[in-house]
């Protein structure tokens, strides 16, 4: 497998990586090792052109054969939605993500690995909608709903612009074999804490591909990653309105409140309640 420097496809920011040529470089030379064997020429080969333009000073393009096409900037769409798959080490279950510009959907299977929805309402089916200023725990077979968080306190839809590395905590991972054979480009980003988190997009597309979010149920030891594979099969970026309609029944839904929600529409009052909620974790 030869390994090809085209301009075009490295340095897809220069300005990210000069601070992590040595990480690349070190990671680079560790896969030369573990992978030993000749039938692993391509994967030497890639962590080769790792190293080098590591060196150069930027991010290589993948090799031809392992998916084709160069390195495309992330993008988080306006709209779309897709069918997912989440492991076992995550949520263990499968369900629809949709957003748009109106709100976000994310429906659960079964709940019961999600830190929001098992504290209220555990072993069913639950979607967390966001819509109409507040987040919502929704039971649709109980046909229960509360409000877990309001936009004005930080809960409102993913916006596109988690992906624009403004503050430089995103950088290219690599590039995998998405669960459903397609190529998929990745990078970690940081977040509030200090574990990693992942996007992917598929190669040739430049659609996402899978989203993979560090978080626990009760406590860090009880890991449950909020990992979502997207099923390209069922994407769309055509998104009804009436998606993110909310349920007659939450019409007049009250706050969760503790042990994970908002137990107040003061703001004050929540960052109290969460900086507890984090110190009894840690304790």
């Amino acid at each position: 497998s030869s390994v090809g420097l085209d301009p075009q496809f490295c340095c897809f920011c220069e300005t990210q990586c000069h601070e992590h040529y040595y990480i690349l470089i070190l990671l680079a030379i560790r896969r030369l090792f573990v992978h030993p064997t000749s039938s692993m020429a391509v994967a030497r080969a890639l962590s080769l052109s790792c190293l080098l333009c590591a060196v150069a000073g930027g991010f290589v393009a993948a090799d031809a054969s392992v998916g084709s096409g160069p390195v495309q900037a992330p993008q988080w769409p306006k709209a779309f939605s897709a069918n997912y798959v989440s492991p076992k080490e995550a949520k263990d279950t499968v369900g629809l993500y949709a957003i748009s510009q109106s709100g976000e959907l994310v429906t659960f299977e079964d709940g019961s690995r999600d830190h929001l929805c098992r504290k209220y309402h555990s072993g069913t089916s639950c979607s967390i909608l966001t819509t109409r200023g507040y987040k919502y725990l929704v039971y649709p077979k109980l046909e229960k709903c509360c409000k877990c968080c309001s936009y004005k306190n930080g809960c409102g839809p993913v916006g596109q612009k988690w992906l624009s590395n403004a503050t430089g905590n995103m950088q290219y991972v690599d590039r995998i074999q998405g669960a459903h054979g397609q190529w998929c480009d990745r990078w970690s980003v940081y977040g509030l804490s200090p574990n990693l988190n992942y996007y992917s997009q598929f190669v040739e597309s430049g659609k996402p591909c899978e989203v993979d979010g560090w978080n626990w149920l009760d406590n860090p030891s009880q890991l449950a990653r909020d990992t979502y594979v997207f099923d390209s099969a069922t994407y769309s970026e055509e998104v009804s309105e009436s998606t993110f309609d909310l349920p007659q029944y939450c019409e007049s839904a009250s706050l969760c409140g503790a042990p994970v929600c908002d137990t107040s529409e003061d703001e004050e009052l929540n960052q109290q309640q969460r900086q507890q909620q984090t110190r009894d974790v840690v304790v």
